[in-house]
């Protein structure tokens, strides 16, 4: 049982994770893409610094976590969109993770890695997703203003 729910978990987040890469490069706004780009390169990177035998992402990828999680932090104070306040406390908890890991090494290993899934992957991808949906919200009001704006 723990097998299927391991694959779904994976393919779930794939999905996601081509998914919404797709659809901020089609319809995101700058920072969508950006951030969609970002996180899908990281995303395929992370499996790279991997421990081979416990799994474990390693320091490697902490780091490569951190330098995220400043990304989104300093994007969310420089656009004000919702969507990368949602991204930033996202990477927050990745980062949590990944201390709690270091401070206790013998964390257990689904624990830790549903931790850095959910938070790093899955919610991440959906806050991204709600950033493409922001963005197109706002190119239809700035439309809709126009076309009022040009029948006065």
């Amino acid at each position: 049982m723990r097998d299927i729910a391991h694959i779904i978990w994976i393919a779930v987040g794939l999905i996601l994770l081509v998914g919404v890469t797709a659809l901020a490069l089609w319809k995101g706004g700058r920072d969508e893409r950006i951030a969609a780009i970002i996180i899908f390169i990281a995303s395929w990177l992370t499996p790279l610094f991997q421990d081979k035998v416990t799994y474990f992402p390693g320091t490697a990828a902490l780091i490569l976590d951190g330098f995220i999680t400043i990304y989104f932090a300093v994007l969310s104070l420089k656009t004000r969109k919702i969507w990368t306040l949602a991204a930033a406390v996202c990477m927050v908890n990745t980062m949590t993770a990944h201390i709690v890991h270091l401070m206790t090494p013998d964390m257990n290993l689904y624990s830790y890695l549903t931790g850095i899934g959910f938070w790093g992957g899955i919610a991440l991808y959906l806050a991204i997703g709600g950033g493409v949906w922001e963005e197109e919200v706002r190119r239809r009001y700035i439309s809709y203003r126009d076309i009022v704006a040009e029948n006065r």
